[in-house]
Formats: C-alpha cells, structure tokens, sequence
C-alpha cells in the first residue's frame, strides 16, 4: 500500500540569506501557444487545467492582526465541460465575531478571436458575498465570455484574523491538473510553526532561508523572518474514487500548526501542545469538556431512574444507562468535541451536539462507578488524524470507552439504531485517542468481525415460466443497522413494502414482516412471499431462469482502469446467498452457473459459487468474503474482477429444457 508521504519541516533560524523574491508570474502575460492549447497529454480527460498558481501568505506590518494571503490563477479550458471552472468559489471562516475577506479581485477573459488576443475584465459588481453558514462566508464569481480554448487569469488578497495556531495551509491539488502550484510564507521570527507536507505527492523544490528585518510592525518589534517555499509541477487531478475516506487523506498540501511563540513584549516563550500529555491537559482542563464530566457527578446520579441505578449486574446496568441516554437525548446533527451547553440544559432540552451527548454518557456511566473515559477521534468525511504529533484540529468527534469485566466497548448514544458496544460507521476510521491524565493511548476504532448478510429464496417454477417463492434476508452488525435505519425513514410498514414492490417490476411480493427491528442485538430479518409473472412458456421446450432476483449488483463499483488510493471498505464483509429451486416436471437443467473459487491475492478475500442438482432441485449457493477493511490499491485489478465476476454470475440464466419423451410402439 502506498504510504501518505508525511514531512515535518522545523523552520529554524540557522543562517542569513539573501533570497531572491521575484513572483513567478507576470500578471496579464498570456500566450498564444496558451490560447491555441488543445488538451493535456498526460491526462487526455482533462476538461480544464490550471496552468500556474501562486500563492504568497505575510503578516501585515501596519496591520500586524491580520495574515494577507496574495493569491494567483491562470486556467486553461479546453471543452464545454470545463466552462464550470469559470466559476470561482472562495470560501471565507468566521468566529467569535471576526470574520475573513476578499481584496482587490481582479479577473480577465482571454480568447483568441480571427487571430488577435481578446482580453474582457469581470465588473467589479459581479463579485458577490453569500453567507454559508454559521461558521463561513463565501465569494463567487464567474469570468465572462469563457468559450472552448479561454484562459482566465486572476488574483486577489485573503485577509484573516485567524492565523495564531494555524498559520496558511495551501493545496497543491484540485479536482483538475495542475501545471505548476507554487507557494510562500514569510514567518515573523516570533512564531514558530510544525509543517508538514501530507498526500501521496513528492515537492519539485523545497526551500527554507532567513530575511533579514522582513516584519516591522508599529512599536519597534521588528524581527527576521523565516521564508519558506515550495513547489509542484505536472500535478494530477485529485478525483474521487468508490470505497475511499475523504478525499483530504490523500489530497497533497502544506500544513502549518503553531509550536512555539516568543513574546516580543516580554521576551518570553510560550509553547504550544508539543506533546499529547499538553493536549490531552489542556482538554481536560476545558469547561466544555473534562469539567463536563468531573463537576456534575451529583446531578449524573440522580438524573438516573432508580430501577436502573439499582441494578446489580454491571454490565446490564451500562446497558439500561445507556439506552435511558440514547433514548432521552436527541442528536442535532452537529459534530464537535466541546459540549455547547450545561448537562442540565441538555437533558432539559432533549437535544444536543456530538460531545454533549456522549460527555454526558461518560459521565453518568462515571457517576455510577464505571472505569469510562472520553476517547476523541476524525470521522471517515474528515480524515485521518496524525499520529506523530498532537493537532487537535485534527479531530471532530468524540465517543466513549468503557472497562466492564476487562472487556472494553465503545459507545456512542446518538442514534437509535446502534447497541451497546457498537459506534456509527462513521466513526470506523482507523484509530481514536483515549483523553486521560493517566490512560492516554491511541484505541483501534475499527471492529474485527465481518459484516454480515445472508439472503435464503426459495422458488418453485411452473411449466409456463412463472414463479411462486419466498425471501427471507438476515442482516448482522452494520448491515443491520443500516437496513434498520432505511425501515425507520418509512413511515409505515405498508411504505417500506411499497419501495420493494416499486423495484421488482416484473412480479408483485405481500406478506412482508420483519423481525428484530428493535432488538438490537440480535440480526434483522425481513421476509415475504413473491411471485414472478414470466412471458406464457408452456408450449416452449427452453425456459431461460433468472435466478438473482433480489439484491442484485447491477453495475460493477470499481470503475477506473487505474486506481491511485486504497481501496476502504470501512469494515471487513461477508455476504452469502442460498437458492433453492424447484424445476416443473417434465424438464431438466440443459446449463447453470458454473461451480467456482476466486481467490484475491495473499487469502485477502473469495468469491466461490456451489451448485447441486438433485432430481427436480437445484440448489446454488455464493459466498463473497472480503477478508481485510482496506485493500491497497495494488490489489485493485483482483478486485475489480472479483466484481465483474460477481455480475456475470448474477446475470447468468438456468436453462431448463423439456425432457424427450419415448413412445414404445405396441405390437
């Protein structure tokens, strides 16, 4: 498996150099073989390609409270296609009342119009400013007169307020090909920051050098600065893949997070979270987290029922609290690792974020003498978080573990579909970090067993081609519960039969029923007859079965030619489906699907076919196991076939043909 190329760089003040600081780009310089370009050998699909970017990021010296980023873009389009990426989307973060914003945007057109250079500015007044939500702003704009062949060019200053922890990040990758991105930060020598360079993706040039007297704020604070500048060149298109994380684990970008500061006041060094043990302290010192948990003990204990707080058996009673939680506080959708509001509030309300349900399961399980502590982590949409270092930007979500018998399970409260010991899928992204004083450690958040599915039909076919049967399918673990949560967005059962009628359109199904859609810890089952009204067949002497009616894989997933990330299943899975077909007299199987064992490299995973054929019985089993949670992308073209091989099996009909009858001639 390719490995996330991950460069720490410490910017230190080891020499004095003077630098050349002459940009890369002169801004209105476009060329004829630009305009004339007609596509990208190194990526015939390309619609669109950024030619050259830049971007350039320094503290202002008269306005020392803000970081200017001077940003720069030329971008050839090439088809129809690629006239979306005329639209720029620049999006802009907001907190606490401070907010950031867009300077001096200036934007052209250039085409080639009977042989000259047409060149047409955005008006100002095209330039609009949307609020997203509560946390960010957008500007958009949209370049005029982009015809097949245009290059835009543009440039504008991001001015935040917000660069203290973090200073800049910059990506090298888009959803297009890049020519060149090349980036620089001018460092003031009071801050010093940890960069790393994450992705697949390798530097064309990295550089770090000393200038001397660079930031000169008001009050007689000037200092040297830290220049710091790399690039790329010939950068691919960063597109999404099917089974993947986000794509942010992968995307290549320089990263800034703050390690040390020197006061130019009072000449004293302040350093920030430089290990766990400073993190996870500075968490459990927050009032919107360990305070949370530690201070409210009293209120834990009688918010509890006393049935439940009676409770001898330890791990029944972590149950019954568990589910007293699940069932009183309702998740708002919102994600977070700090509560947004007081215990009290939040069982008053019934609502609440991420970290306030979950902190308050942790305490309450706490209260009443369990061995529980918060564990943080990064969903599957917001990346894996690094391991080298503490950054706690890193993280946007937060779960509990508790010790019962020396077996340890993982809770999360804010769904009704999950049981005890059992996390969102969303969660399942490699490891979380226990937050404690004295059991800090990283946890596996992904669990061992297999997702399960087993699918039993049991047909009997009439000699004019129609078929009466049964279904009966039995979901385990995270295949339960998303069958669960798909029931449970129905209003009604009659609903829920509907959607399944509405995709079998060539038959009609009734008695649906479903058991243990509320017992958690047992599989969900849902059956229900069928029949399948084929085309009249009684005079014919071939009739051509479709065995794989129910869950049917109609088009294979994996659908690059080349695939560049590893292959995320999120959990390990196991599938298997059982026919049983009864043939009308008269008629015997002329082909079936034929018995096989397609094993993927290293025992990773199989798909194996069984048939028997016994009298007027054909019985056809399939087993699909993928053994591992994440397959490298080496192994993709293994995969890619086992798919393959999987619909060609699903589409394959049974023949049955009309048995020759011998008449004996009488003498």
């Amino acid at each position: 498996m390719k490995k996330h190329l991950l460069l720490i760089i410490t910017l230190l003040f080891a020499q004095l150099i003077v630098y050349s600081q002459t940009i890369p780009y002169k801004f209105g310089n476009v060329t004829f073989d630009e305009l004339t370009m007609s596509g990208y050998p190194a990526d015939t699909s390309a619609n669109a390609i950024i030619l050259n970017e830049f971007g350039e990021a320094f503290i202002e010296n008269d306005s020392p409270e803000f970081l200017d980023l001077n940003y720069y873009g030329k971008i050839k389009i090439f088809n129809q296609k690629g006239q979306s990426e005329a639209t720029i989307t620049i999006p802009l973060y907001k907190s606490g009342g401070k907010e950031e914003e867009i300077i001096g945007v200036e934007a052209y057109t250039y085409n080639l119009v009977s042989g000259e250079i047409v060149k047409t500015k955005l008006p100002a007044k095209e330039v609009y400013r949307e609020g997203l939500n509560e946390k960010h702003n957008v500007v958009k704009f949209t370049f005029p007169q982009v015809k097949d062949g245009s290059v835009l060019e543009y440039k504008y200053i991001l001015r935040s307020p917000f660069y203290f922890y973090n200073f800049h990040e910059w990506t090298f990758q888009s959803d297009i090909p890049k020519l060149r991105s090349e980036y620089w930060a001018k460092i003031p020598g009071y801050f010093n920051y940890k960069v790393s360079l994450r992705g697949l993706l390798k530097l064309s040039s990295q550089s770090t050098t000393l200038l001397k007297d660079c930031f000169d704020p008001p009050g007689n604070l000037k200092s040297d600065c830290t220049f710091f500048k790399a690039a790329m060149d010939n950068i691919p298109a960063m597109k999404g893949e099917e089974y993947m994380t986000t794509l942010r684990n992968y995307l290549a970008r320089i990263e800034f997070e703050i390690e040390e500061y020197l006061s130019p006041t009072t000449g004293g060094k302040e350093r920030f979270s430089t290990t766990w043990k400073d993190v996870e302290r500075q968490l459990l010192m927050d009032s919107k987290f360990g305070p949370l948990v530690d201070k409210n003990q009293k209120f834990y204990t009688q918010v509890i029922p006393a049935e439940i707080a009676a409770q001898t058996d330890s791990l029944e009673k972590a149950k019954l609290i568990y589910a007293f939680i699940k069932k009183s506080i309702a998740w708002n959708e919102k994600y977070g690792m700090l509560a947004s509001n007081d215990p009290k509030n939040i069982i008053g309300k019934h609502s609440g974020n991420i970290a306030d349900i979950n902190l308050f399961l942790t305490g309450t399980l706490k209260a009443h003498g369990f061995n529980v502590y918060p564990v943080i982590l990064s969903t599957r949409e917001n990346g894996y978080p690094t391991t080298l270092y503490p950054i706690l930007t890193d993280f946007n979500y937060i779960i509990a573990n508790v010790i019962i018998g020396g077996k340890s399970y993982l809770l999360d409260a804010t769904e009704k579909e999950l049981d005890f010991g059992t996390i969102p899928f969303r969660c399942l992204n490699k490891e979380g970090r226990i937050v404690d004083y004295k059991k800090s450690n990283w946890i596996n958040l992904v669990p061992k067993l297999f997702d399960t599915e087993q699918i039993n039909v049991e047909m009997t076919v009439s000699s004019d081609g129609s078929i009466k049967g049964s279904f009966a399918g039995r979901k385990y673990d995270y295949a339960a519960i998303k069958e669960r949560k798909k029931i449970n967005s129905f209003s009604s059962m009659t609903d829920f039969q509907k959607s399944i009628q509405d995709k079998f359109t060539t038959g009609t199904i009734d008695s649906l029923k479903t058991e243990n859609l509320d017992v958690l810890n047992e599989p969900l089952e849902v059956k229900f007859k069928f029949k399948l009204h084929e085309e009249d067949a009684a005079d014919s002497k071939t009739i051509y079965l479709q065995p794989f009616i129910f869950d049917k894989l109609e088009s294979n997933p994996l659908k690059q030619n080349i695939r560049t990330f590893p292959i995320d299943f999120g959990i390990k899975k196991r599938s298997i489906t059982n026919l049983s077909i009864t043939i009308p007299e008269g008629y015997e199987v002329e082909s079936i699907v034929k018995n096989t064992n397609f094993v993927l490299a290293d025992k990773s995973g199989f798909y194996k076919i069984g048939t028997e054929i016994n009298g007027n019985k054909v019985n056809i089993q399939t087993i699909l196991q993928l053994n591992e949670t994440i397959y490298p992308s080496e192994a993709y073209p293994m995969l890619k076939e086992l798919f393959s091989l999987i619909i060609k099996t699903q589409n394959e009909p049974i023949v049955l043909k009309k048995k020759t009858v011998n008449i004996a001639t009488k003498k």
